[in-house]
């Protein structure tokens, strides 16, 4: 492997050469290489740049923190489940909130993935609620001292 390239092996390939794009979400600065703003478009870069003919730094006013795992997602990682560390809401929460910035930034595959997690989260959420159901009465029958037979 040649010293300038790392992940080779990877479809998103980068090299230490290659140019990054800045991305300042709500004044922090995130880099991406040609790779990552491929990787899931077209989307508001690609379109943007497109438009425009050349690329200039986008400013956006969304949460850094869910960008890091747009981010991560445009690396070709698995961002699913995701942790609530970090998050000040549960995982619920934040995935609907991913899912609004997925459509922001026009991520069809993210959105796509997010809508996939969403349906899993309600699924789990329903079972839950299920079994929650179902313990108040083992509940109240053993505070009233088990069940009276007539």
């Amino acid at each position: 492997m040649r010293p300038t390239s790392l992940l080779r092996s990877s479809a998103h390939a980068l090299t230490l050469n290659e140019p990054t794009r800045k991305v300042i979400v709500r004044g922090v600065p995130f880099h991406l290489s040609p790779a990552q703003l491929e990787a899931d478009s077209p989307n508001i870069w690609t379109e943007n740049a497109r438009q425009s003919g050349f690329w200039y730094p986008l400013h956006v006013d969304r949460d850094p923190r869910l960008f890091e795992v747009v981010l991560n997602h445009l690396s070709g990682y698995d961002i699913f489940p995701l942790s609530e560390r970090g998050f000040k809401t549960d995982q619920l929460s934040v995935t609907r909130n991913l899912e609004k910035d997925a459509e922001f930034y026009q991520l069809d595959r993210l959105r796509a993935r997010v809508k996939e997690e969403l349906g899993r989260l309600s699924a789990v959420s329903a079972e839950e609620e299920a079994r929650s159901s179902d313990e108040r009465p083992r509940r109240s029958e053993a505070r009233r001292g088990g069940s009276r037979e007539a």
